[in-house]
């Protein structure tokens, strides 16, 4: 078997990852899977914004954040420069567990609700026949993902507890009924004149990799189910 992030050529099962991004599994042989396998029927996926939205909208709220202390840390002791700008020049930041009510609404003044709906991320809370917008995701370190023009088209957590199942997770609002942010590429932000290209997987390990050796590292999505 294997797992395909990119093309549906009818013959695989579609399957939505827990950060909502979609794959396909498909046998090597190229027999289409068994009639037998239940398909379960997909909701239709929720409108993403443009990419130049999503930077926008994104930016906006990392602007609003600041890095802790302990994701310095965690960041000098990958390799990274032991010092505070490089963190702000990448916008990496902190994302914490309370005051998301007052981030959405920052966010929400300045883009309105019919943009901020379509990006992955923010949805609407109810409680009491009240609502108002929030933003999800898990305490941890936010890693924006970006593409070849540079432009922030999605955000990786890096979740501060460690006894959480694969520590990395989209910012998504797909369990709200809203956007998922796909599966993307990440390329780092970079100097190279080289026409080589690196590959890896994990947005960290691009964006050091990147730096430390100035050589462009573009990292991939990874398989998961």
């Amino acid at each position: 078997m294997i797992v395909c992030r990119r093309i549906d050529n009818g013959m695989g099962i579609h399957k939505v990852d827990r950060s909502g991004g979609d794959f396909w599994l498909y046998r090597l042989d190229g027999i289409s899977m068994p009639s037998t396998t239940q398909v379960v029927d997909l909701p239709p996926e929720a409108p993403r914004a443009a990419p130049e939205i999503l930077d926008r909208v994104y930016r906006s709220l990392l602007n609003l954040l600041t890095l802790e202390k302990h994701h310095y840390e965690n960041l000098w002791a990958r390799g990274f420069p032991p010092d505070t700008n490089f963190a702000f020049h990448l916008l990496y930041r902190s994302l914490p567990l309370k005051n998301r009510y007052a981030l959405a609404s920052e966010v929400l003044r300045e883009f309105g609700e019919e943009i901020v709906r379509l990006v992955p991320g923010f949805f609407q809370k109810q409680k009491n026949g009240n609502k108002w917008w929030s933003l999800s995701g898990i305490p941890g370190l936010f890693i924006p993902v970006r593409d070849l023009r540079g432009w922030i088209v999605g955000l990786k957590i890096r979740a501060d507890d460690p006894q959480v199942p694969n520590r990395y997770f989209y910012l998504s609002s797909r369990k709200h009924d809203g956007p998922g942010p796909g599966a993307q590429l990440h390329v780092p932000l970079h100097t190279s004149s080289s026409d080589i290209v690196r590959i890896t997987e994990g947005e960290i390990k691009a964006d050091l990799a990147s730096l430390r050796t100035k050589l462009l590292t573009v990292s991939i999505p990874g398989v998961s189910i």
